[in-house]
């Protein structure tokens, strides 16, 4: 297996049973956001999470319990036959309350595998490429937020699926100045959370999508680059977003989703707390 591996989590599926190694990342995942040492148990019941499950893979397994899917037995094959490709990065953590139950977290190179993966994944479904001829001219003195490039925009690759969406830097340049370049959720707090600047000498903060850019094609054929799904964060409020614990990332999404989801649906974008949070793997 090669680190390539994770580029199955972003294709789409057919409607074929997932063999063993569909798996393999996805588990390590749900190791990687549990907050302790994790059963093969907890790790079927999270594995949706982090992976595509085809109609095949939820269909009763026909030898084994039928209330459970074909997929809770291919999951329980890789932790007991020992699949090299997964025990690579996991150990076996004892387990004080029952011999009978065995527990498993990822060792160092497992961390840093995963780590890599979610942060390259990040990088690529959130903070996506655009050209300097999209930067748009700032020719406007003063325009609402909920009123900024409200526009359908779509990539195509060979296939003619669409691939991954534009993120607008001249949008979120617009956006920076429209919130005086600062972190939103220290404005929502009331804070001054402190912020370094950049080599154009402007005070640094980071973009980020509230609705992640990879939910895209579930809103097809309206854009989430917009003003209103875009919040500028200081370094460390975005990082509390992607790598924070449960707590975190639910107290800056709740003030986040209460702030915005009115331009949001004014923009013809709906979606509820709960749907939200799922898109971070909360």
């Amino acid at each position: 297996m090669t680190e390539r591996l994770s580029i199955c989590l972003l294709q789409t599926i057919d409607m074929a049973q997932h063999k063993e190694e569909y798996f393999i990342i996805p588990m390590l995942k749900v190791l990687y956001f549990k907050s302790g040492p994790t059963s093969t148990e907890d790790i079927k019941k999270n594995i949706f999470k982090y992976c595509e499950l085809s109609d095949e893979d939820m269909l009763p397994y026909p030898s084994r319990n039928k209330k459970e899917p074909r997929y809770y037995q291919i999951v329980g094959n890789i932790i007991s036959h020992k699949n090299a490709n997964f025990f690579k990065y996991v150990y076996k953590v004892p387990n004080p309350a029952s011999d009978k139950v065995e527990l498993y977290a990822l060792n160092g190179d497992g961390l840093e595998f995963i780590k890599r993966i979610v942060e390259e994944e990040s990088e690529i479904l959130d903070d996506s490429f655009v050209d300097d001829k999209d930067i748009l001219a700032n020719e406007t003195e003063y325009v609402e937020i909920e009123d900024v490039h409200k526009r359908t925009l779509e990539v195509y690759d060979k296939t003619g699926e669409i691939k991954k969406p534009i993120a607008d830097k001249g949008l979120s340049k617009i956006v920076l100045e429209l919130t005086g370049y600062k972190c939103q959720i220290a404005v929502l707090l009331d804070e001054t959370h402190e912020l370094f600047h950049n080599k154009q000498g402007e005070p640094y903060l980071e973009m980020h999508h509230l609705i992640p850019l990879k939910a895209s094609k579930e809103f097809f054929p309206l854009n989430l680059d917009i003003a209103p799904n875009l919040v500028p964060l200081c370094p460390s409020c975005h990082a509390k977003l992607h790598h924070g614990s449960f707590e975190e990332k639910n107290a800056i999404l709740r003030m986040l989703y209460d702030k915005r989801i009115k331009a949001l649906n004014e923009s013809g974008i709906y979606i509820s707390f709960e749907e939200l949070i799922e898109k971070y793997y909360i």
